[in-house]
């Protein structure tokens, strides 16, 4: 079994209508594993991006731009790791 470890990324430019657990792990199946949405996600205190944790052993950085469709509809998201730590968090 490999190492895998926890990683944050934002994802940018999430239409409302798909702003779900099932849509997030669409996002970042290519990538890594979903664990969750952050708080804030979930409470949709903000909508000009997303905040999810996934988990991947690739220790690679992430920046890139997905095509994904919704409702029929190509939409381009912006996905990028997080680069700042916290020690809290990730205790």
């Amino acid at each position: 079994m490999g190492f895998e470890r926890g990683a944050w990324l934002r994802l940018c430019r999430v239409p409302l209508h798909a702003w779900n657990d099932f849509f997030f792990l669409s996002c970042v199946f290519y990538c890594g594993q979903f664990l969750k949405a952050d708080s804030r996600t979930l409470g949709k205190e903000r909508f000009d991006y997303t905040r999810i944790l996934f988990a991947t052993s690739s220790l690679e950085i992430v920046k890139s731009v997905e095509k994904i469709i919704v409702d029929g509809v190509v939409i381009k998201i912006n996905i990028v790791r997080e680069c700042e730590f916290s020690l809290v968090e990730n205790a």
